[in-house]
């Protein structure tokens, strides 16, 4: 059954579904052409236009009621109709849109894709599952904006340095230019971004009087796996990502020692925990059903997001406002160079494929070793006057 009526709210609100199930009837416009209303036998009230294009009669679906008001889905139909008379077919678009995929599909597509190009996958991998995914995962690829991808990148710039935002950028471009390629997307919405000027000689870190600040601001803060994420950092020397993906299976206790099956050289590395680690370890529960050490609000997943705490925990610590999580690492390695541990050994404990990176601690390695020749030095005098007060 047709019938024409001015759709109005009252009007539409008015109209009965018919009584034999598995039917519908469909009222039309008398403003628009082949914009209507159908009503299935269950009540569901769809606005629909009809249109004629390429030598076709299509339908499409506008809308529900109560989605749409009538005058709203008057005027998507009067989009629609000017669609058509451009040569341009709602339907098809409509189609086109559904096929593109949603960004945490992507990034599984991309991940197999690249593993057969690219050795360092794993890295895009992590930052795929810390970073980007938790954020746009639930995103189709055409609605992330360059904004949002600025705004992204300015944020892992404070929480980590220069350097790791420009490692997120470059997969982000490399993923979009992938997505063209394949034909999700026409244009890539990093291309007018530029690169962060990198200072990779920077090394902030922190005095004893800031690392009981901040141990005292962790303690106090309302999550406790939140809190001890940035001791650990601090203890450990450990990348974000690294502590991040942290499991329970991977930390033997007994052995006070850390596995890290995909450090960012793509190989596993293994670290020595520290007494004060141990202790902070000590003090967390594991949740049921949750692998990771740092767990998150999402079951079975490890925190992400952790810009907001960071910020809170470094105004309650006083620390400097430009004091990046990243200086954590660099406060650790910091520390064990002013205290004569040999550039080797820091590498070691820093996870450096090379020395290039560990040697940004050399002048403080230098200070540790003038400490300790000092310390032999007075170990040597004290032996000297021993063997002279026995003369």
């Amino acid at each position: 059954m047709s019938e024409k009526i001015k759709l109005t709210k009252r009007a539409v609100d008015a109209l009965k579904p018919p009584e034999k199930p598995g039917t519908f009837v469909q009222v039309w416009d008398t403003e628009i052409p082949g914009f209507g209303i159908r009503v299935t036998a269950s009540g569901v009230k769809s606005y629909i236009l009809n249109y004629r294009i390429h030598q076709r009669q299509r339908k499409y679906t506008i809308g529900r009621h109560g989605d749409f008001t009538p005058d709203q889905a008057r005027q998507e139909a009067l989009r629609l109709r000017s669609m058509v008379a451009s040569g341009t077919d709602p339907q098809e678009d409509k189609r086109k849109t559904r096929a593109i995929p949603l960004f945490k599909d992507f990034a599984d597509d991309y991940l197999d894709y690249v593993k057969q190009k690219n050795k360092s996958w794993r890295n895009d991998e992590g930052s795929l599952n810390n970073r980007l995914v938790p954020k746009w995962g639930k995103y189709q690829l055409d609605a992330i904006t360059t904004r949002q991808i600025e705004n992204m990148l300015q944020s892992i710039k404070e929480e980590t340095s220069p350097a790791t935002a420009n490692r997120h950028f470059s997969l982000i471009q490399r993923m979009f230019n992938v997505a063209i390629q394949w034909g999700y997307v026409t244009a890539n919405p990093v291309s007018h971004l530029k690169k962060f000027k990198e200072n990779n000689e920077r090394v902030a870190w922190l005095n004893s009087d800031q690392i009981s600040n901040l141990i005292e601001a962790c303690e106090d803060y309302s999550n406790p796996y939140t809190g001890a994420l940035f001791p650990f950092l601090l203890y450990t020397g450990a990348r974000l990502g690294e502590a991040l993906n942290a499991q329970w299976k991977n930390i033997d206790i007994d052995r006070a020692l850390w596995f890290i099956p995909e450090a960012k050289s793509g190989k596993g590395r293994h670290v020595y925990l520290m007494p004060q680690a141990l202790d902070l370890l000590a003090n967390l529960t594991p949740k049921e059903g949750n692998p990771y050490v740092f767990c998150g609000h999402v079951s079975g997943k490890p925190l992400n997001n952790i810009s907001k705490p960071w910020k809170q925990i470094k105004k309650a610590a006083e620390l400097p406002e430009d004091f990046r999580v990243h200086d954590l690492r660099h406060t650790f390695a910091s520390w064990a160079a002013s205290n004569g541990i040999d550039l080797y050994h820091i590498q070691t404990l820093l996870g450096h494929s090379s020395s290039v990176m560990t040697q940004r601690y050399a002048h403080l390695a230098e200070d540790g070793i003038k400490a300790s020749i000092q310390r032999v030095g007075e170990k040597m005098s004290d032996a000297t006057i021993l063997k002279q007060d026995e003369d």
